[in-house]
């Protein structure tokens, strides 16, 4: 099963969750937010992944880097939300995407997007 990070429940009780919406954009690229900019996360935060387009078949895939990453792959093949646990990254860690797929497209962004742990 994927790891949906390994920080405390409790901890995420109090610390409000991350949502990060991502869009396919025309030239192939994505977007978290609706910037270039790289998400900053608090530790012990969920991270709710959000495709701006939902319908069947507009899978949204999340893998991050093996080692070192909080987390490993999500996937939701109707492009629904995608929550995380707890995060539980190091500070100031810049987490990338191994693969982004948004509304069923991999993204082609020419750095890898990710997040960033606070």
């Amino acid at each position: 099963p994927p790891d949906t990070g390994g920080g405390s429940v409790a901890a995420a009780a109090v610390i409000p969750p991350k949502i990060i919406e991502l869009t396919l954009m025309a030239d192939g690229s994505c977007q978290q937010n609706h910037a270039a900019a790289t998400p900053q996360v608090k530790i012990g935060a969920v991270v709710i992944w959000h495709s701006s387009n939902i319908a069947a078949g507009h899978t949204l895939k999340i893998r991050f880097l093996p080692g070192g990453s909080p987390f490993e792959t999500f996937v939701s093949a109707d492009g629904s939300d995608i929550t995380s646990g707890p995060t539980s990254g190091q500070k100031d860690d810049l987490y990338p995407y191994a693969e982004l797929i948004v509304d069923n497209n991999k993204c082609n962004n020419p750095s890898p997007l990710g997040i960033i742990m606070r």
